[in-house]
Order: structure tokens, then sequence, then C-alpha cells
């Protein structure tokens, strides 16, 4: 008995080695494997490595919107070159917002004002804004590699602020349609429905302040909700009451924009109580339906949620990677406040101050680095002149020897003067080829050329020949490149359109 009590214990004992020698193999396995991938996104941060980089910035801030601004503040403040790339809506959704109640310190205020005061402090701090959109990145490296169009820049920490953008219903008619009466931004388009009937679709407080924004301009506004009832605050929710040409339809979702090819006329919707379709008379529809975070493009190196956010490591705002933070609705999935955006966007730019330091940079590095900092001072914009009647258009027209494309803007479109800064750049390099002009559509004379042609949203740009005729439309806030992509499409039809005519003649 004794013996064999001796030769289970030896069994165990034997049966424990063999399990502690395999288990220091996987675990030796585990941390060679995540050592690699550490190797893969975790670049090393020597700070003799800023010396070798062209284009660099200390804080390179993605977006424009609140928490980018503020970011950028306290960088500015900090006397840390910060640099502020606006992206395609500078601003960011805040610029779409007519009154704002809970900003702190204001008891009322403009969204714009908002965006207009926090970007003119930052320039007070000496922070830099790069009218531009960043398309690619590289977090593997250090210094880190932004991409724009056509300009590489070397960052040595990232605070992304890049927002969301509007979802969309997905329905038949939406894509054929967009721009041409679908929009998302009330305080943008809303010129174009004076004494029109429009639906706002959505719920939630977004919805109550599009349908708001419209009742200065359309005769009747609808808002169609899915649920039974509102997501919207109470106190949002009792300013319609005040409101007699806004009506919400609950239980209510459009399954079909109807147009006649060139305008909406109605929208098929479904009463998903009783499953009865019917056709709802309506000349725009404005979608308050959510919003997806713009993370995609940082999705290779930063870890996001299975929606798209941005996750956020510990109690501030990092990323997975050091050195890149995050803060804004590209990260909140949860509160979506433009104060709550702010102050991440302080606790970012915090956050980043800390890593620099722990870097290496010190004041001295600084102005070492200076000459190798990024400057933007080889843009030549070209001065773009406006027209303001469909008399003044015809005059330009008869008068251009090249193809004229007008540029249709409104008062408080962020996407509006984001574009303005990308023609005038490129007006510089094309005025031998095209002329472009700008019709904002708060006179009356512009909503006439827009209505003309069939312009329902901005921006939108439309391209005439030098017969006055129109060429190419497209209702949206373009890139660089893309721009030039259109111009060389508008020219290109127009040579068509020309060698066609010869033949026929």
């Amino acid at each position: 008995m004794l013996l064999r009590a001796k030769e289970v214990e030896m069994n165990k004992l034997k049966i424990l080695a063999i399990g502690l020698l395999l288990g220091g193999v996987l675990a030796i396995k585990l941390y060679v494997h995540r050592a690699g991938e550490m190797d893969r996104t975790v670049p090393a941060f020597d700070i003799q490595r800023a010396y070798d980089a062209e284009n660099l910035v200390p804080i390179a801030i993605i977006g424009s919107g609140p928490a980018g601004l503020t970011a950028s503040i306290y960088g500015g403040r900090a006397q840390v070159k910060s640099l502020v790339v606006n992206g395609n809506k500078p601003g960011g959704q805040l610029t779409e917002t007519t009154w704002v109640e809970n900003w702190p310190g204001k008891s009322k205020i403009k969204g714009p004002d908002i965006i207009r005061d926090l970007r003119k402090q930052a320039e007070g701090f000496g922070v830099d804004f790069f009218t531009d959109t960043i398309t690619e990145v590289d977090f593997s490296t250090w210094p880190f590699v932004l991409k724009t169009e056509d300009r590489t820049l070397h960052a040595l920490s990232v605070i992304i602020t890049t927002g969301s953008t509007p979802y969309k219903l997905g329905v038949p008619g939406e894509k054929e349609y967009w721009g041409r009466g679908i929009t998302t931004c009330a305080i943008c388009d809303a010129p174009y429905y004076r004494r029109k009937e429009v639906v706002v679709v959505g719920g939630g407080d977004s919805a109550v302040e599009e349908a708001l924004q419209l009742s200065t301009y359309a005769d009747k506004i609808t808002i169609l909700v899915r649920r039974d009832t509102m997501r919207a605050s109470a106190h949002m929710q009792n300013k319609l009451s005040a409101y007699n040409k806004i009506n919400v339809l609950y239980n209510t979702e459009i399954q079909k924009i109807n147009g006649d090819g060139n305008q909406i006329t109605s929208v098929t919707v479904l009463d998903n109580k009783t499953n009865q379709l019917t056709d709802f008379t309506t000349h725009g529809i404005f979608l308050a339906i959510g919003h997806k975070p713009n993370s995609k493009i940082f999705s290779k190196y930063i870890n996001t949620d299975s929606n798209g956010f941005i996750e956020i490591q510990g109690s501030g705002q990092s990323t997975n990677i050091p050195g890149v933070f995050a803060a804004g609705d590209v990260a909140d999935n949860r509160y979506r406040q433009a104060g709550v955006a702010a102050g991440n966007g302080i606790r970012a730019a915090l956050d980043a101050l800390s890593f620099l330091e722990n870097c290496g940079f010190t004041e001295h590095v600084a102005q070492e680095l200076e000459a190798n900092y990024f400057e933007d001072s080889d843009v030549i914009e070209e001065e773009i002149s406006s027209v303001g009647s469909i008399e003044e258009l015809d005059r330009e027209i008869k008068n251009s020897p090249v193809p004229i494309i007008l540029e249709f803007t409104s008062d408080g479109c962020p996407c509006c003067v984001h574009m303005l800064h990308i023609i005038r750049r490129v007006a510089n390099f094309m005025k031998d080829k095209v002329k472009f002009l700008t019709a904002n559509i708060s006179s009356e004379g512009a909503k006439e050329i827009a209505y003309k042609v069939g312009a329902k949203t901005v921006p939108t740009l439309c391209a005439f020949d030098t017969k006055g005729k129109v060429v190419k439309m497209i209702s949206s806030s373009l890139k660089k490149r893309q721009l030039y992509r259109f111009v060389d499409e508008v020219l290109e039809k127009i040579k068509v359109q020309s060698r066609q005519e010869k033949e026929h003649e």
C-alpha cells in the first residue's frame, strides 16, 4: 500500500511538472506573439527620430468641432505648436445647430457662434489651421504619418476628433434624389423650402431642431417618428406646441421616395401598427436619424467597438496606440453633447502634452525642431466673384471665354466654407480652363438661379458651357482631387458635345 501511494504521488508530481512545462512554453509563445503584435502596432518613441522628419507637427488634431478646437486651445496655450486639420466639414455638426441652450456660461447661443468663438480663441494662442482632409494614416511608425491628397505630415502626437456622419434611410429613391430634396442640414438648406411642405425624419432632439429651423421658411413641417413616442427631451418637445405648422406622425416609416425625375413629389410611408401604405406629399426630406462615427481610416491601428466608436483606454482619452488620443462623437456613444466633447478635447490635449514630455519633448528640443515644422504658406488662393441674379450670371457666361462653374452656398454652411477654400486653390491652376463663381442662396436672386437649374442643397456645383447650357451638376463637398476630376469631366463632356454638334451641321 505504501509503495502504491508513493507511485501515485510520483505520477501526480510528473503530471504537475509536465503541466508547468507546457504552461511555460505556452506563456513564452503568447509573450512572443504579443510582442510581435506590439512591434507591428506600437512604434519606438525616440525623440531623435523627430529630427529627421519633415512637415513636423508636435500636436496634430484631426477634426475641427468643439472637441478638436478645445484641444487645440490647450495645445496652443502650452506654447506647443498645434495644427488643426479642418476636414470636409469645418466646425462639425455644431455648425448645423441653431440655438444651443446648454453651453456652459451661455443661456442661449447659436452653434456656429460657438465654433467661431472657439476658433478665434485658438488662433489667439497661435494654433494653425489646415484646409484639407486626412486620407491615410500610419501609426506603426513614429513620428506618426498623416497623409492628405498631396501632402504628408509627421506628428509627434495625434488627437482624433473626426466626429460622426448622419445615417441615411437606405430606401428606393434616396440615392436618386440625394441633394435634390433630401438633406441632413436644415440650417444649410432651409431657404430652398420657403412656402413648401417638408418632412423631418427622426424622434430625437436633432429632429426637433431641424423642424424649428425649417419653421421660418416652410409652410408645413411634419416630423415622422417610427416609434409611438419621441426620444427628444421634454424641454424640446414642449417647444413644438408653439408652432402650428409643425405636426408629428408616430409609428411612421418611409418606404420609398417618389419624384418626377428632377425633384421629390412625395414619400410612401408605412404605418407600422396597421401595415397601411400611404403616399405623403412633400417637397423635401430632412434626415435626423442618428450618426455613425468617422473612424474608418484609423481602424487598421485603432481599436473600435462593434459600432465603430473608438475605444478609450484608462481614465484619460488614450487609444490603444500610445501618443494617439480621441475625443468627441467619434469616441462617445453615450453622451453626444457639445460640452462633453469640449471637455474630453481638453483631456486629450493634456494627455498629449504629458505624452510629449515623457518622450523628451522639451522647450529646448522644440526650438531645435522649429525648422522642421509644417507650414502651409505655399498655397495661393484665387479670389472668387459672386452672382446674385440670373441676369448677372448670364452676363458672366456671355463675357467668359471658358466654361463657368457656379457654387451654390449658404450662410452658416461649414461644407460651403470648406469648398470655397478648395475652389480658390484649384482656381489658381485652372483659370485658363474654367471660371468659378459663387451664389449665396440667402438672396432671392440666387434662389431663382438654383430653382432654374434644379439645385436643392448646398454646396452644389453647377457647370455651364459658354452658351449657358448646364453641362454637369454635383451636390457634395469635394476634396481637391475630386474637384479636379469634376472639372476634367465637365471639359470632356463639352468637348464631346461640341464634336457631336459639328457632325450634325
